[in-house]
């Protein structure tokens, strides 16, 4: 997704599987608490429910499958198109099972899933009728989906996703 007309940074640019390979070693070091789960804390639909299947869509090093994990839900899935986020993802042992793909396309069975979480990851989407097309078919009828996303305030205020190098250098991805 061609972002370079919003970037006041003018940051060097790599693909979002290049970008969280490379930030995988410090991401959650890095990303705030406060962007995502106090929103996920404080919604009734997650608090009124009980889940049995989660799938977290585009899970990274695995933040949100441990707090779903947290909340007694046994059975979450991940997928992820960065391998090295899926490692420290699979690290944690908070799910039953990772997959390398691409959250558009994840091969997975229909109706599978009571919830589906993306948190901060749909960003990286183009066409948001593809993303909503395949978690419909992959929630069960009475599913629930979350998705978080700041990314495109940012985006619009100048700033894309972005992390800081060890050596102090700005990445956008």
């Amino acid at each position: 997704m061609d972002f370079s007309s919003h970037d006041t940074r003018g940051c060097q640019t790599v693909s979002a599987a290049a970008g969280y390979d490379e930030w995988s070693k410090f991401y959650d070091a890095t990303v705030s608490e406060q962007l995502d789960l106090p929103l996920l804390e404080k919604s009734l639909s997650l608090k009124s429910a009980t889940f049995r299947d989660a799938f977290d869509l585009g899970c990274g090093t695995g933040r949100i499958g441990c707090w779903l994990k947290q909340r007694l839900i046994e059975s979450i899935d991940g997928i992820d198109l960065s391998e090295l986020m899926l490692e420290q993802a699979s690290r944690k042992g908070c799910y039953r099972a990772l997959k390398l793909a691409d959250m558009l396309l994840t091969g997975l069975p229909s109706a599978s899933y009571d919830l589906i979480i993306n948190s901060m990851a749909v960003e990286h989407v183009e066409d948001l009728k593809v993303y909503y097309a395949e978690s419909s078919r992959l929630l069960k009828a009475d599913g629930l989906l979350v998705t978080i996303g700041f990314h495109q305030y940012f985006l619009l205020s100048g700033i894309p996703t972005h992390f800081d190098r060890r050596d102090g250098s700005q990445v956008a991805i």
